[in-house]
């Protein structure tokens, strides 16, 4: 019953950082420091899902998180609506993979 307790705590976070505008900072600060290399958001996606992936161990608390600040922000920038979900959602499916996963933990009763 706890093991799933992350998952809406997890998308409260990401809302919390949706709306303070904190999220849009940090993407701003990734941005720069990536210069002009092409398809930068989308490196950007894969990095931060992994990394939220680890700290979190959902999958979906990241792909809901990572859907709500960076697809509307990589739109805005130019990015086309497959170009901007592809990253986030296979960013979601390596945190099946990374520990500590919820998935992973909870194997056959």
């Amino acid at each position: 019953m706890f093991s799933l307790l992350p998952v809406p705590l997890f998308i409260l976070m990401g809302e919390v950082l949706f709306h303070s505008g904190l999220a849009f900072r940090a993407i701003d600060v990734l941005d720069k420091w990536m210069g002009r290399l092409p398809g930068r958001l989308g490196l950007v996606a894969v990095g931060s899902g992994a990394i939220l992936a680890a700290l979190s161990g959902s999958s979906m608390g990241t792909t809901a998180m990572m859907g709500s600040i960076l697809s509307p922000e990589m739109e805005r920038r130019g990015y086309k609506k497959p170009m901007s979900i592809g990253p986030i959602i296979g960013s979601g499916g390596l945190a099946i993979m990374i520990p500590p996963s919820f998935m992973a933990l909870s194997g056959p009763p």
